[in-house]
């Protein structure tokens, strides 16, 4: 599947299809007027047994509702600024029934502003993974400040010498953005009972010990801007009084004492394992407690 964007105004459609058709491809165009968004996977499966190879379409009709484990190859011929579609529309062979690897290839000129933007895209992803899923410095950053839209971002890379976020390379930036995916942790309520299969590495010939975790919720981490810091403010429930502790780089502090510590949401404290999540539909974590049992 190749996606791209401009297939209106300047629609590079009919030139991407020539050229793909002149390399011995059956190719088959989606555009927003060829069937109805109920009946478009259904029309998808019905062609693509016609014998089509490539089917090239904008990645806005395909972002939702869509399984589509034909495709398991997805090339961004061209990529929007909007991270949401660039994330759904990425996964969309990547779904429950698909038994064949998955590959995700996105295409820019280096040395251009389409690399820029890409690493613009990628780092905003992976803020976006943090938002969503554990507590990091980042992830409380995006949090605490909005983040400006991307041709603002795209403007100050022109203006600025050594822009922050580009520093890093356009594959430095997606490999993180990948390792985020891969470790972010999915949004939960608060009176969401949750356990966790915990396998540990002792074996013992063939056979190997797992244990069970409760996640317990033991209070609220709130992002909080302090002397120009972005840190973790937890307010955890005592028995008969509240108690604050703080997420300041990797350490976890309480009366000015460090008492334990976390890294990618996962962590201790005074010894116990903790974990933290994003509370679903709020601007703060949960603060777990992993029990055994």
């Amino acid at each position: 599947m190749v996606c791209l964007e401009h297939t209106g105004t300047r629609d590079l459609i009919p030139d991407l299809a020539e050229r793909i058709g002149g390399a011995g491809y059956k190719v088959l165009v989606l555009r927003p007027n060829t069937t109805t968004t109920e009946k478009r996977e259904g029309w998808l499966k019905k062609k693509m047994e016609e014998g089509y190879d490539v089917l090239i379409t904008n990645p806005r009709l395909i972002q939702t509702g869509l399984d589509l484990l034909e495709f398991p190859t997805i090339i961004f011929f061209q990529t929007g600024y909007n991270i949401f579609t660039l994330r759904q529309a990425s996964r969309r062979s990547w779904r429950i029934g698909q038994n064949k690897p998955v590959r995700v290839f996105y295409m820019a000129y280096r040395g251009t502003m389409q690399e820029t933007a890409l690493t613009l895209i990628a780092s905003k992803m992976e803020t976006a993974l943090a938002v969503e899923g554990d507590l990091s410095d980042r992830g409380l950053l995006a949090l605490a400040e909005s983040s400006n839209s991307m041709l603002i971002e795209l403007a100050r890379t022109l203006v600025e010498d050594k822009p922050r976020i580009v520093q890093e390379t356009l594959e430095e930036a997606w490999k993180a953005y990948k390792r985020r995916e891969m470790e972010a942790d999915s949004l939960m309520d608060e009176n969401e009972p949750v356990e966790e299969m915990v396998t540990t590495s002792i074996r013992k010939g063939d056979r190997e010990t797992s244990i069970t975790y409760r996640s317990v919720v033991r209070g609220r981490v709130f992002p909080r801007k302090v002397k120009g810091q972005t840190i973790g403010v937890a307010v955890v429930k005592g028995r008969q009084k509240e108690h604050k502790l703080y997420f300041v780089k990797g350490k976890v502090l309480y009366n000015n004492k460090v008492v334990g510590t976390y890294e990618k949401g996962k962590g201790t404290i005074n010894g116990k394992p903790i974990r933290l999540a994003r509370a679903r539909g709020k601007d703060y974590y949960l603060l777990l407690e992993m029990r055994a049992g």
